[in-house]
């Protein structure tokens, strides 16, 4: 029989998983061992086994890969890793042993395309079924673990205040640092998300970068600047935004400045009335909010 496993080994192993996570798996990244989904599997199934096989032993917790029995089984899902506490005396078939449910974990390793975001977000839709449908007992915490390589204008995919996820998911998430600055040919090549070419500020864009001889081809054009946040901030790419207009998005860290090295040039707001008419009381204070 299993021992029972105390809260303070459930919190060892979480924060062992995420400093793993801080520290291995980057370290593994940079030294060109992960290539796709299935080797960032392999060496995030090696570190955890190897950092906590001795809780591992002492409290015949396992560690399992593709697990679809059990729980799972009716459920008709595939769990990319778990962790559980098993009692081998409880069925001849393994998968059937478990005692208790540590952990669960979704993955990702997805490119630099915006069609990406799509496959990540079905893994939310997983989890939030696991957490919802399935009874895991509650010594289960639940992961989703994305490494995408691209710029991405937020590290959270979902709201901390979502009601499912709060106080049993954890998002481990990576992708490429924004870098301190973009040359005009290097913001070119991101994946851009701009109005339409015949809106003021996209015509204004055009001009100063054939200025440079570099042409613009936006992987998007929508006609609300609105939708230029909304996209951008669901990872998509990246939007030419104003930012008086973004100021409580950007506050919020919905979305995140690059820097464009040299800046883009001012621009300007002109205001044309008659030179020998006088304005009216109210055209004067509209003319004085301008110039402030």
């Amino acid at each position: 029989m299993s021992k029972e496993i105390p809260k303070k080994v459930i919190n060892e192993i979480h924060n062992t998983i995420k400093y793993i996570w801080e520290y291995d798996i980057p370290k593994d990244y940079k030294n060109k061992l992960l290539l796709k989904e299935d080797t960032f599997k392999n060496s995030l199934y090696f570190h955890i086994r190897t950092r906590l096989s001795a809780l591992f032993e002492k409290y015949n917790i396992m560690l399992f890969t593709e697990f679809s029995t059990d729980k799972f089984r009716k459920s008709g899902y595939r769990a990319d890793i778990i962790i559980a506490q098993m009692d081998f005396t409880k069925n001849e078939f393994w998968g059937d042993c478990v005692k208790d449910f540590i952990g669960v974990f979704e993955l990702k390793f997805k490119r630099g395309v915006s069609s990406a975001s799509d496959e990540i977000y079905k893994d939310y839709d997983k989890t939030e079924k696991y957490i919802q449908l399935l009874d895991l007992g509650k010594n289960c915490n639940y992961y989703i673990a994305t490494i995408w390589e691209c710029h991405t204008n937020s590290r959270w995919w979902i709201s901390k205040d979502t009601v499912w996820a709060k106080g049993k998911l954890t998002e481990l998430n990576a992708d490429y640092n924004a870098k301190k600055s973009y040359t005009w040919n290097e913001m070119s090549a991101e994946q851009l998300i701009l109005l339409e070419k015949n809106s003021t500020s996209r015509r204004f864009l055009d001009t100063v970068f054939e200025a440079k001889h570099i042409n613009l081809k936006p992987q998007i054009e929508i006609a609300a600047h609105d939708l230029l946040i909304q996209f951008a901030s669901i990872h998509l790419g990246v939007s030419c935004v104003i930012e008086e207009f973004s100021k409580e998005s950007l506050e919020k860290g919905i979305i995140k400045p690059l820097k464009l090295n040299p800046p883009l040039p001012p621009r300007h707001i002109g205001c044309a009335y008659m030179k020998n008419n006088p304005l009216s009381l109210a055209a004067s204070a509209f003319l004085n909010l301008v110039k402030q």
